[in-house]
């Protein structure tokens, strides 16, 4: 507790220390002055010793032996000269020092002229020392300068006393030396006579006798002053204690109470001021009451008005987000089942409608989210190629369908794994590279991850530099400060004619700044934009997950390879990749020169994009026959485009989606380099004359100009950084080979004289299967084979059952809510039907590789046709339905499921209570994986979904790539493992 003291005792203590401290202050300056005085005796009384022994000494006319002080002085001698120097009387403060003498010269050392040492007889005490003050004998350089000074002819020498030495109060003790020369019977100076005594100080000088009458009057003076004190005390305690009655009054909240002012001293002013104030203050509380009523009733409407917002929000997102599941889920199976190129324009127009309005939804909910701080950021390793890999993938389709060139690359210098939150870096990249597509018509959009450093105020800081530049219609100088304003474009023509609610970069630049960077924009009008952001760079552990890209770099390196792409970024892209993995590469100029120069190829890497497909299949059954492994580089613009490009049956034949990859890449080549075809395909006859093409000149990879990067503005065709082979290496799954595996699943189970179909006459398009070793595999016919149709057909493997979907008897009895909400949650036999053909269209479906019992837990008939569909199109052909969940609880508990989809919002019992009931159940042998799938996105629904023990989290409208994502995952790991914050 803080001590209290009164005004009055306070003044009392400093008036009384005032007057203390100026008697001792008195007192100390008449001791200076004595100090100073008594040093000055000093001085006279030793330089009066000091002569007072030359002219004795001199008078004696002793041996120069003894003046030297080689020999000690005659005892008579000594005698005689304390006699003489005793008439010399000391001042009394001088007594107790003492006083010594001796006689001293200096000696040249043999051998060193130049070094002299002091010669010192014995001393002699004339008065001796008090014991208080007894000092250490001085040493031989304090006496020895004094005496050089004497000898080099100064008359009187002293040392301990000069000005420059300091007046040494109250330091060590030390010496008060005085030299003066003698000299001989000849007349010329022989020795020097040395008077020493301790230096005069404060110890010497302060002591009780000499200061007992100057404490006995500083006592007497202050009586006085501690009289008055007292007196003026008593009265300021009476005034401060009616001060503080009177505060401790106004605490208790009255204001009536007023202090009696009537004498003429400060302090009855200060209470004729408090009345005043209380006067005033009075009237002001009752203003501040009135105010604080109408705030009240105005923070209750707020209030009221902030809980309608917040529940108008997460209502309109999840009912618009109901509809939203139906319309992009439905066209999506259209598309993927086939339909004339005017019907998938109209879907495909319909589906984009749909996801405008989705982003829209989201762009609106995250600035919800940001204006009332209640966005939380992750902390986690992100793997920074595949942050830029999956995000490009969200725009590969786009870009494709615009005939625009999208590809990324990252910087050998960055760390693979970095900390920070992989969803906000990710939306941030989806805003600039979506804003891109929509504002490029053609060209190229080239996406960035390099490392920079920036000077801040803790020194040089580490950043990652994402930039996104594109070859669009670019923004006005002027109105570059417009760009990251809430809603609100670069202008109204620009509005209509593009769409959008002007909110992507406003959110990008809130979490930017929330991550602790910035992002900005460099443009000109015609020209195109770069967009960038930079963020802090916190490298993340990244030990684990290098053998496999190791083995994948064993395969490939030293081997030969020959690819073709239009496009210069693209193709230096893929240049530089197979430079950094140690493979010979050369480059081709036209897809028809490609089967003339396969000659020693190991790898051949065709971008289809715009190519001829009659060029294209050329080439890819000339690699065939050479057995050369072949990847083919197809955009991602529909299953029809695709389908297109195929290679023959038996071939080490894949396609890969646009944009290139560089770890996908490199383990789909590692991939087919370890495969081995069965038999070498006889090699078609070329149309061309070979040895014209033979005769073609190879040009090199394109080289990288390094000045490219440095320009703030993207050229048509950017180049890209050279990567070296040092950069980290991941370990993860391999996309690309995720679809071969089924079809090599089913060759290894499959007869060994078994295969897929050959092409027919008309060389139509057939899908291609990766060999598998030790397999049978036939070669295909050659033109002229005349083998039946029949012997072929017997090869093909019978189509796979077509799948059923069953609804449990509890959701047949729901007829009433189905009909009510004007759908008919039952899907038709011939969509059955299609379904299953189409998820097998090409092998073995995906799940077939991921095998799983699913039950839906969803309330909307809409909902469970359109997720019942889409999981039908991935292969699952037996889905059981749960309307609410209570029923999904039951069904658990009855039957054995390894994934369940919940929704949250249900009758009777919702998605997160059903969660715990499923959770808290120690009687089931195995927990299923549960998937919380709902159109409430608002802040705090997924913590909960992960509070209660869900796996994972699914945002309605789901797609077939959400499923495709979450299923693996939450089939590889156990149930009870809860989803990631």
């Amino acid at each position: 507790m803080k001590p209290k003291i009164s005004i009055a005792a306070r003044f009392s203590a400093v008036g009384l220390s005032a007057v203390a401290v100026g008697a001792l202050a008195t007192g100390l300056g008449f001791l200076w002055q004595e100090m100073l005085t008594l040093r000055s005796a000093q001085h006279a009384y030793m330089s009066s010793v000091a002569l007072a022994g030359q002219r004795e000494i001199e008078k004696l006319e002793l041996p120069d032996q003894v003046l030297t002080g080689e020999h000690a002085l005659p005892s008579d001698v000594q005698t005689q000269l304390k006699a003489r120097l005793s008439v010399v009387e000391p001042p009394t403060a001088l007594v107790g020092l003492g006083l010594k003498v001796e006689m001293a010269s200096l000696a040249t050392q043999k051998g060193r002229p130049e070094r002299t040492s002091l010669v010192k007889g014995p001393s002699q005490i004339v008065n001796p020392t008090e014991t208080g003050w007894i000092i250490e004998e001085p040493d031989a350089a304090q006496v020895q300068d004094p005496v050089k000074r004497v000898l080099g002819g100064t008359s009187l020498a002293m040392s301990g006393h000069a000005p420059s030495e300091g007046m040494n109060l109250f330091g060590r003790p030390g010496w008060f030396i005085v030299a003066v020369p003698v000299r001989g019977s000849d007349g010329r100076v022989q020795g020097a006579f040395v008077a020493r005594q301790p230096l005069l100080q404060w110890l010497h000088v302060v002591r009780f006798s000499r200061l007992m009458v100057p404490l006995l009057g500083a006592c007497v003076g202050m009586l006085p002053a501690v009289l008055g004190f007292f007196l003026l005390s008593r009265r300021l305690t009476s005034k401060t204690r009616m001060l503080e009655e009177g505060l401790r009054t106004v605490r208790r909240g009255s204001l009536t109470q007023r202090l009696p002012a009537r004498g003429m001293d400060d302090l009855d002013r200060v209470q004729a001021e408090f009345n005043s104030a209380m006067d005033t203050v009075q009237a002001e509380d009752d203003r501040k009451q009135a105010v604080i009523r109408e705030f009240q009733d105005a923070k209750k409407q707020a209030e009221v008005a902030t809980a309608a917002k917040s529940d108008f929000l997460a209502n309109m997102s999840h009912e618009i987000r109901t509809p939203m599941n139906g319309i992009i889920g439905t066209t999506s199976l259209l598309i993927e089942l086939g339909m004339e190129p005017e019907q998938e324009e109209l879907v495909r127009m319909i589906r984009s409608s749909g996801e405008s309005l989705l982003h829209l939804i989201n762009d609106i909910l995250d600035f919800s989210k940001l204006e009332s701080a209640k966005m939380e950021l992750e902390n986690l390793p992100v793997d920074l190629e595949g942050l830029l890999a999956e995000t490009a993938d969200v725009f590969a389709f786009r870009a494709a369908e615009k005939n625009l060139e999208l590809n990324f690359h990252v910087d050998s210098a960055l760390p693979r794994m970095f900390m920070g939150d992989f969803q906000r870096v990710k939306q941030i990249l989806v805003n600039l590279i979506g804003n891109a597509i929509k504002f490029t018509e053609q060209g190229e959009i080239l996406v960035l991850g390099r490392h920079v450093t920036r000077t801040t105020a803790n020194g040089d800081t580490p950043y990652i530099h994402f930039s996104v530049r594109d070859t669009g219609i670019g923004i006005p100088p002027d109105k570059l400060g417009q760009l990251f304003q809430a809603f609100t474009q670069v202008d109204a023509t620009t509005t209509r004619k593009y769409g959008g609610t002007g909110l992507g970069l406003a959110i990008s630049r809130k979490l930017c700044r929330m991550m602790g960077g910035e992002v900005s924009v460099v443009s000109e009008a015609g020209r195109g934009s770069d967009f960038f952001f930079e963020l802090p760079l916190r490298v993340a552990p990244d030990d684990a997950g290098k053998e496999e890209e190791y083995g994948w770099l064993e395969t490939v390196q030293g081997k030969s390879a020959l690819y073709f792409c239009k496009h210069p970024t693209a193709q230096q892209l893929i240049g530089q990749y197979l430079s950094q993995w140690h493979m010979n590469a050369q480059v081709a100029n036209t897809v028809a020169e490609i089967p003339a120069r396969l000659q020693g190829v190991s790898l051949l890497i065709v971008d289809v994009t715009e190519q001829p497909v009659e060029d294209v299949q050329a080439a890819f059954q000339y690699a065939a026959a050479c057995d050369i492994a072949t990847v083919a580089l197809v955009p991602l613009s529909g299953a029809r485009n695709r389908e297109r490009f195929a290679g023959l049956p038996g071939a080490r034949y894949t396609r890969l989606s646009k944009p290139v990859k560089r770890r996908e890449t490199l383990g789909t080549i590692a991939e087919l380099m370890r495969a081995r075809s069965a038999r070498p395909v006889p090699v078609p006859q070329l149309s061309m004359p070979a040895p014209a093409l033979a005769q073609q000149p190879q040009p090199a990879p394109p080289s990288y100009n390094p000045a490219t990067y440095a320009a703030p503005m993207p050229p048509t065709q950017a180049a890209v950084p050279m990567v070296t082979p040092s950069m980290p290496i991941r370990q993860e799954a391999v996309a690309p080979m995720q679809a071969f595996q089924p079809a090599v699943a089913a060759m290894s189970t499959a007869p060994a004289n078994a295969g897929s179909a050959f092409m027919s006459a008309a060389n139509a398009p057939v899908e291609p299967v990766l060999p598998v070793y030790g397999a049978q595999i036939q070669p295909p016919p050659s033109p002229q084979s005349s083998i039946p149709a029949a012997a072929f057909a017997e090869m093909v493997p019978p189509p796979p059952p077509e799948p059923t979907w069953q609804v449990p008897a509890e959701s047949a009895a729901q007829g009433s809510r189905s009909a009510a909400a004007g759908h008919d949650a039952q899907i038709s036999q011939s969509t059955t039907r299609a379904l299953a053909k189409s998820a097998s269209a090409n092998g073995p479906s995906f799940g077939d590789s991921y095998p799983a019992r699913i039950l839906l837990v969803e309330d909307q008939p809409l909902n469970q046709k359109i997720s019942s569909m889409l999981l039908q199109r991935l292969g699952y052909g037996q889905i059981d339905i749960a309307n609410n969940g209570q029923e999904a609880v039951e069904m658990v508990s009855q039957r054995a499921y390894e994934i369940v989809f919940m929704d949250l919002q249900m009758p009777v019992m919702g998605g997160v209570d059903a969660t715990r009931e499923i959770r808290g159940n120690f009687l089931l042998k195995n927990q299923p994986a549960i998937i919380a799938m709902t159109g409430h996105a608002l802040t705090g629904v997924r913590e909960s979904c992960r509070e209660a023990g869900m796996n994972d989290f699914l945002t309605k409208p789901v797609s077939l790539d959400d499923f495709r994502r979450v299923i693996p995952k939450c089939l590889n790991d156990s149930a009870l493992t809860p989803m990631a914050p």
